[in-house]
């Protein structure tokens, strides 16, 4: 039986509650295990049958087996809020943090991006910091640079379903990159870069190995359209490498010259030598 104060109410739920009823209770146990505020007991965040007080309140809640422990629960941790979202989802306060740190790092460079403005501009709890990144400021640039490179993989993606061939596909991406980079009045730089460029890679394997992981990552998605699209691997590899280093050289002339003509250039010499390429057969290959 679940039992779940809202409140002055006191509310019981049983075996046909909802599972996100029942995921609120074990979600929010989890999380106070997670942050050492379990008091006595182990094993808490697996009971499924559990008691949880509004405010800082103490309630004792026993497994199946009989055995005791104590938690410390918050309610806000469980129950929806105005806007109906849970309160304490995890993966939410920490995708905004990373996504903030991902947007400075762009901006700013990763020595000049503080947690302090991460926290500033995700909105997220000062105490989150290293709940959700133990491993500091290094670990929160790991996690900006992969979803930077996430986010550049979806954007190949969907040029890709645009276009008819690899010198299109070209095409399509320098142009999106061209529009972001006068969209933020050239203050928008790589997400990956300043980790490289200023040190951290040189001072942590991690960071290192992210880096090289997160251009790999690009790389590989172009690499595979550019096949699909009819190119032999190799020219397609080289190709795609070739508009990385492109796209990375235009936004650091861009932004210094504040022009887009730096994309200009990359876009016409690019293309112009993917339309060179000789197919291994026309049209694009799906599987």
């Amino acid at each position: 039986m679940y039992v779940a104060l809202h409140g002055h109410s006191r509310r019981e739920v049983g075996p046909a509650a909802s599972n996100t009823t029942r995921r609120r209770v074990r979600v929010g146990i989890a999380r106070f295990t997670s942050e050492k505020r379990l008091l006595h007991g182990s094993g808490t965040h697996h009971w499924r049958d559990s008691r949880i007080g509004r405010g800082t309140a103490t309630q004792t809640a026993r497994p199946p087996d009989g055995g005791d422990g104590l938690v410390l629960c918050k309610l806000a941790y469980l129950l929806p809020r105005r806007d109906g979202t849970a309160m304490g989802q995890r993966s939410d306060a920490k995708q905004k943090m990373v996504q903030a740190a991902k947007q400075l790092i762009r901006e700013r460079g990763y020595n000049a991006t503080a947690f302090s403005d991460v926290l500033k501009l995700s909105g997220a709890p000062r105490g989150s910091v290293y709940f959700h990144f133990p491993g500091g400021k290094t670990e929160l640039a790991i996690e900006a640079a992969a979803a930077h490179a996430h986010e550049q993989v979806e954007t190949i993606d969907r040029a890709a379903e645009q276009a008819d061939s690899a010198a299109r596909l070209i095409e399509i991406y320098v142009e999106l990159g061209r529009k972001g980079m006068v969209a933020s009045d050239y203050t928008r730089g790589c997400g990956i870069a300043p980790l490289v460029n200023e040190g951290a890679a040189q001072e942590s394997n991690e960071v290192a190995e992210a880096s090289r992981q997160s251009f790999a990552e690009i790389t590989d998605r172009l690499t595979y359209h550019f096949v699909a699209f009819g190119l032999e691997r190799p020219p397609a590899r080289t190709l795609a490498n070739a508009v990385i280093a492109g796209i990375e050289g235009a936004m650091v002339t861009a932004r210094a010259q504040r022009s887009p003509a730096p994309y200009d250039a990359v876009q016409t010499a690019l293309t112009h030598y993917a339309a060179g390429l000789s197919p291994r057969n026309s049209g694009r290959q799906r599987g």
